[in-house]
């Protein structure tokens, strides 16, 4: 059954004879949604959720951050994008309104990749101004992450896991 709450809190309250929880749209929910899935899977429950993990600017989206960050396991599903057909990492709006949350409004959004979602932050000066180019970059620092019995080395200027294969030949 799916029943809509007020706020995260009456989960709990409906949640008495349940194996299973799923939560939709959770990037709307307050911070306190968090504790109330440890506080469900603590107890034996099964806690599922989706949500956005970014808003149409980019940015981490309500609690996802934080639920993400105390998840057992996290399953990333994108979208195409529908100007280039690459992965979409980014919910673009078409529309020139800036509120955070604009709820119903499915027409007003489109599925969109790094690239294409940069190009347009440019477009609109959205995007830093005075960051070089790839190729432009002299002075490159470098960052090692241990990973299991392997050490990855790359960029801190790189945030997709394309250009760094490109970089250092990555598996």
């Amino acid at each position: 059954r799916c029943t809509p709450v007020e706020n995260s809190g009456n989960i709990l309250l409906l949640t008495g004879d349940v194996d299973v929880v799923g939560i939709d749209e959770a990037q709307f929910f307050d911070s306190n949604i968090v504790s109330v899935c440890k506080t469900l899977a603590d107890n034996g429950i099964r806690v599922i959720v989706a949500g956005l993990d970014m808003d149409y600017t980019g940015k981490p989206f309500g609690p996802m951050p934080d639920l993400m960050a105390v998840a057992e396991y996290v399953t990333k599903v994108h979208a195409i994008c529908v100007r280039c057909g690459n992965l979409a990492h980014h919910s673009h709006r078409l529309s020139d309104n800036d509120k955070l949350v604009m709820l119903g409004e499915k027409h007003d959004y489109e599925p969109i990749c790094r690239h294409c979602f940069n190009e347009l932050m440019k477009k609109e000066h959205k995007y830093p101004v005075g960051l070089p180019k790839m190729g432009d970059r002299k002075n490159v620092f470098y960052k090692i992450i241990p990973c299991f019995n392997y050490i990855y080395k790359y960029p801190l200027f790189l945030f997709s896991e394309t250009n760094r294969k490109k970089v250092d030949g990555a598996k």
